[in-house]
């Protein structure tokens, strides 16, 4: 019995440790949705930045709870933050997002809605098969010609208020990400299902819910 409680005391000092090494390289407080911002005297490489994105976001996933797996935390956020590049790359897609809009609205861009980034997102995501993270599709507004679309992840068991939104289209393909009670003052996020009703905050994404919506973003 005590060799067992001795192997996860192990098991949990491994895990921490790896967290604060991960963690330690990340710039100390850097704003979470501000982390592309970051500068120096000189101007940094994309992948620089890029790095840093990832490894700030990681540390975000991990301070969900003691049970997320640096594995999982690392393997989104790598996935999400390199992903909306990619599809930045794919759209073509300019700033700011609304003036995007505009463009895909006029059948000058092929994608670039706030549920374009979601769908196209989304799979990406679903795909890595997380064990310690759970992944839902939100949305904010449903229903209005100003709907907006994202993604948001908890920590398993933890109620969606606790949880990460991830917004591709926020800033046109440079990851957005902050804690959903600090974004509510402006998208009060929710839930969807598949048909894009309102679903109840305890129900996790199906891939059959990456569905389009109607919606016109912001």
């Amino acid at each position: 019995m005590s060799g067992a409680r001795n192997a996860r005391r192990v098991r949990a000092g491994l895990a921490a440790l790896a967290a604060g090494l991960l963690c330690g390289c990340a710039t100390p407080r850097l704003p979470r949705h501000d982390a592309w911002r970051a500068t120096r005297p000189e101007p940094r490489p994309a992948g620089e930045l890029r790095e840093q994105c990832v490894r700030a976001l990681a540390c975000d996933l991990l301070s969900l709870g003691p049970s997320v797996s640096v594995s999982d935390a690392q393997s989104l956020a790598r996935t999400a933050v390199e992903g909306a590049g990619a599809l930045r790359e794919d759209y073509a897609s300019v700033r700011p997002a609304w003036l995007n809009n505009v463009l895909v609205n006029m059948g000058l861009r092929r994608r670039g809605l706030c549920y374009h980034w979601a769908d196209d997102l989304g799979p990406q995501l679903l795909a890595l098969n997380l064990t310690t993270l759970r992944l839902y599709r939100a949305v904010a507004r449903h229903g209005r010609f100003n709907e907006h679309s994202g993604h948001v992840v908890t920590a398993e068991g933890q109620p969606f208020d606790g949880g990460i939104i991830l917004d591709a289209w926020r800033y046109g393909g440079t990851l957005f990400w902050d804690f959903v009670r600090n974004d509510r003052h402006r998208y009060p996020w929710i839930l969807i299902d598949e048909e894009c009703r309102v679903r109840s905050p305890v129900a996790a994404l199906n891939p059959k819910s990456e569905t389009k919506n109607p919606g016109h973003e912001p």
